[in-house]
Protein backbone atom coordinates (compact mmCIF):
# COMPACT_ATOMS: atom_id res chain seq x y z
CA UNK A 1 0.00 0.00 0.00
CA UNK A 2 1.06 3.34 -0.97
CA UNK A 3 2.94 5.65 1.77
CA UNK A 4 1.08 8.34 0.67
CA UNK A 5 -2.37 6.53 0.95
CA UNK A 6 -1.99 5.98 4.79
CA UNK A 7 -4.34 7.61 7.38
CA UNK A 8 -4.13 11.33 9.05
CA UNK A 9 -0.74 12.84 9.33
CA UNK A 10 0.60 14.58 12.52
CA UNK A 11 3.97 16.54 12.78
CA UNK A 12 7.37 16.02 13.03
CA UNK A 13 8.98 18.12 15.53
CA UNK A 14 12.61 17.57 14.00
CA UNK A 15 14.11 17.59 10.62
CA UNK A 16 15.11 14.51 8.83
CA UNK A 17 16.99 15.88 6.32
CA UNK A 18 19.74 16.90 9.00
CA UNK A 19 19.72 13.39 10.27
CA UNK A 20 22.29 10.64 8.32
CA UNK A 21 20.29 8.05 6.93
CA UNK A 22 20.60 5.44 9.86
CA UNK A 23 19.21 8.21 12.15
CA UNK A 24 16.28 9.46 10.06
CA UNK A 25 13.26 7.61 10.65
CA UNK A 26 11.74 4.63 8.18
CA UNK A 27 8.72 6.44 7.51
CA UNK A 28 10.91 9.41 5.83
CA UNK A 29 12.81 6.78 4.05
CA UNK A 30 10.33 4.76 2.29
CA UNK A 31 8.47 8.36 1.49
CA UNK A 32 11.84 9.25 -0.09
CA UNK A 33 12.20 6.63 -1.93
CA UNK A 34 8.41 6.35 -3.45
CA UNK A 35 8.63 10.18 -4.54
CA UNK A 36 12.14 9.20 -6.34
CA UNK A 37 10.52 6.59 -7.98
CA UNK A 38 7.13 8.73 -9.07
CA UNK A 39 9.07 11.39 -10.26
CA UNK A 40 11.99 9.70 -11.62
CA UNK A 41 14.82 11.98 -10.04
CA UNK A 42 17.94 11.98 -7.63
CA UNK A 43 16.89 12.25 -4.01
CA UNK A 44 19.24 15.35 -3.67
CA UNK A 45 16.67 17.24 -6.16
CA UNK A 46 13.28 16.30 -3.93
CA UNK A 47 15.14 17.61 -0.40
CA UNK A 48 12.78 20.62 0.03
CA UNK A 49 9.48 18.52 -1.54
CA UNK A 50 10.42 15.69 1.01
CA UNK A 51 10.41 17.92 3.86
CA UNK A 52 6.84 19.58 3.25
CA UNK A 53 5.75 16.30 2.50
CA UNK A 54 7.17 14.42 4.92
CA UNK A 55 6.50 17.34 8.03
CA UNK A 56 2.94 16.40 7.54
CA UNK A 57 2.83 13.17 6.44
CA UNK A 58 3.93 10.79 8.87
CA UNK A 59 1.70 8.13 10.07
CA UNK A 60 0.35 9.09 13.61
CA UNK A 61 1.18 5.65 15.87
CA UNK A 62 1.48 7.86 18.56
CA UNK A 63 -2.25 9.12 18.53
CA UNK A 64 -3.65 5.82 17.46
CA UNK A 65 -2.28 4.29 20.52
CA UNK A 66 -3.71 7.40 22.87
CA UNK A 67 -7.01 6.65 21.59
CA UNK A 68 -6.92 3.25 22.04
CA UNK A 69 -6.00 4.22 25.61
CA UNK A 70 -8.79 6.41 25.62
CA UNK A 71 -11.35 3.61 24.51
CA UNK A 72 -10.34 1.31 27.64
CA UNK A 73 -10.49 4.43 30.02
CA UNK A 74 -13.92 5.41 28.80
CA UNK A 75 -14.91 1.42 28.43
CA UNK A 76 -13.85 0.70 31.93
CA UNK A 77 -15.07 3.90 33.51
CA UNK A 78 -18.48 3.14 32.27
CA UNK A 79 -18.59 -0.47 32.64
CA UNK A 80 -17.98 -0.36 36.00
CA UNK A 81 -20.26 2.67 37.02
CA UNK A 82 -22.77 0.49 34.95
CA UNK A 83 -21.87 -2.60 37.52
CA UNK A 84 -22.53 -0.43 40.55
CA UNK A 85 -26.01 0.66 39.40
CA UNK A 86 -26.90 -2.42 38.23
CA UNK A 87 -26.10 -3.62 41.62
CA UNK A 88 -27.82 -1.14 43.82
CA UNK A 89 -30.89 -1.58 41.64
CA UNK A 90 -30.89 -5.79 41.65
CA UNK A 91 -30.88 -4.89 45.78
CA UNK A 92 -33.73 -2.63 45.64
CA UNK A 93 -35.66 -5.28 43.45
CA UNK A 94 -34.79 -8.16 45.28
CA UNK A 95 -35.44 -7.02 49.30
CA UNK A 96 -39.20 -6.10 48.98
CA UNK A 97 -39.81 -9.54 47.17
CA UNK A 98 -37.69 -11.49 49.78
CA UNK A 99 -39.81 -9.26 52.12
CA UNK A 100 -43.14 -10.47 50.92
CA UNK A 101 -42.65 -14.20 49.93
CA UNK A 102 -39.61 -16.14 52.22
CA UNK A 103 -39.21 -13.60 55.58
CA UNK A 104 -42.14 -14.88 57.34
CA UNK A 105 -41.41 -18.39 56.38
CA UNK A 106 -37.62 -17.91 57.63
CA UNK A 107 -39.07 -16.40 60.73
CA UNK A 108 -40.77 -19.33 61.08
CA UNK A 109 -38.18 -22.13 60.76
CA UNK A 110 -39.80 -23.40 57.74
CA UNK A 111 -36.93 -22.74 55.09
CA UNK A 112 -33.34 -23.60 55.90
CA UNK A 113 -30.43 -20.71 55.32
CA UNK A 114 -29.38 -22.91 52.12
CA UNK A 115 -32.73 -22.88 50.58
CA UNK A 116 -33.56 -19.01 51.48
CA UNK A 117 -30.24 -18.38 49.82
CA UNK A 118 -31.11 -20.70 46.81
CA UNK A 119 -34.18 -18.90 46.93
CA UNK A 120 -32.73 -15.28 46.84
CA UNK A 121 -30.76 -16.28 43.88
CA UNK A 122 -33.07 -17.27 41.65
CA UNK A 123 -34.57 -13.90 42.45
CA UNK A 124 -31.35 -12.20 41.15
CA UNK A 125 -32.65 -12.62 36.55
CA UNK A 126 -35.85 -11.63 37.85
CA UNK A 127 -34.44 -8.05 39.13
CA UNK A 128 -31.49 -7.67 36.64
CA UNK A 129 -34.30 -7.31 33.69
CA UNK A 130 -35.57 -4.57 35.71
CA UNK A 131 -32.25 -3.86 37.08
CA UNK A 132 -30.22 -3.61 33.74
CA UNK A 133 -32.06 -0.88 31.73
CA UNK A 134 -32.10 1.42 34.52
CA UNK A 135 -28.56 0.31 35.77
CA UNK A 136 -27.02 1.19 32.22
CA UNK A 137 -28.84 4.65 31.92
CA UNK A 138 -27.44 5.47 35.25
CA UNK A 139 -23.88 4.33 34.89
CA UNK A 140 -23.51 6.09 31.55
CA UNK A 141 -25.26 9.31 32.57
CA UNK A 142 -22.96 9.28 35.68
CA UNK A 143 -19.81 8.44 33.58
CA UNK A 144 -20.25 10.79 30.93
CA UNK A 145 -21.41 13.63 33.72
CA UNK A 146 -18.21 13.00 35.56
CA UNK A 147 -15.94 13.61 32.51
CA UNK A 148 -18.01 16.35 31.44
CA UNK A 149 -17.25 18.05 34.65
CA UNK A 150 -13.82 17.31 34.53
CA UNK A 151 -13.31 19.22 31.13
CA UNK A 152 -11.92 15.68 30.43
CA UNK A 153 -14.36 15.65 26.97
CA UNK A 154 -13.82 19.23 25.89
CA UNK A 155 -9.61 17.64 26.22
CA UNK A 156 -10.55 15.18 23.44
CA UNK A 157 -12.61 17.15 21.46
CA UNK A 158 -9.45 19.81 21.26
CA UNK A 159 -7.52 16.24 20.70
CA UNK A 160 -9.34 16.03 17.47
CA UNK A 161 -11.65 13.23 18.13
CA UNK A 162 -15.33 13.48 17.16
CA UNK A 163 -18.59 12.76 19.45
CA UNK A 164 -19.21 9.45 17.59
CA UNK A 165 -15.32 8.28 18.00
CA UNK A 166 -15.80 9.60 21.86
CA UNK A 167 -18.82 7.42 22.15
CA UNK A 168 -17.70 4.13 20.29
CA UNK A 169 -16.78 2.70 23.71
CA UNK A 170 -20.49 3.66 25.17
CA UNK A 171 -21.96 1.95 22.17
CA UNK A 172 -20.24 -1.12 22.63
CA UNK A 173 -20.87 -1.73 26.06
CA UNK A 174 -24.48 -0.85 24.91
CA UNK A 175 -24.43 -3.67 22.40
CA UNK A 176 -23.37 -5.79 24.97
CA UNK A 177 -26.24 -4.26 27.55
CA UNK A 178 -28.51 -5.60 24.74
CA UNK A 179 -27.34 -8.70 24.76
CA UNK A 180 -27.40 -9.49 28.16
CA UNK A 181 -31.12 -7.83 28.64
CA UNK A 182 -32.29 -10.02 25.62
CA UNK A 183 -30.66 -13.60 27.61
CA UNK A 184 -32.55 -12.42 30.90
CA UNK A 185 -35.32 -11.73 29.63
CA UNK A 186 -35.96 -14.64 26.98
CA UNK A 187 -34.00 -17.51 28.85
CA UNK A 188 -32.51 -17.12 31.77
CA UNK A 189 -35.55 -15.11 34.22
CA UNK A 190 -38.29 -17.08 32.93
CA UNK A 191 -36.33 -20.59 34.12
CA UNK A 192 -35.53 -18.71 37.33
CA UNK A 193 -39.12 -17.73 38.26
CA UNK A 194 -40.48 -21.16 37.38
CA UNK A 195 -37.69 -22.96 39.52
CA UNK A 196 -38.54 -19.97 42.22
CA UNK A 197 -42.23 -20.88 42.32
CA UNK A 198 -41.44 -24.86 42.09
CA UNK A 199 -38.64 -25.08 44.71
CA UNK A 200 -40.61 -22.30 47.32
CA UNK A 201 -44.26 -24.29 47.04
CA UNK A 202 -42.59 -27.65 47.61
CA UNK A 203 -40.50 -26.33 50.41
CA UNK A 204 -43.92 -24.79 52.35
Amino acid sequence: MPLLSRSRPCFLFQNPLSLTSRQQPPVFQRLLKEIQSAAGVPPLFLAGSALRIVSRARVCEERNALVNLLDRYIFKSVLFACAGAVGVFAFIVIVPNFMRDLLAYVLAGQLSPWLSAKLVLLLLPFAITFALPMGMLTGVLITLGRLSADSEITAMRAAGLGVSRIARPVLVLAALGVALGLYFNFDSMPRARVTYHRDLAAAV
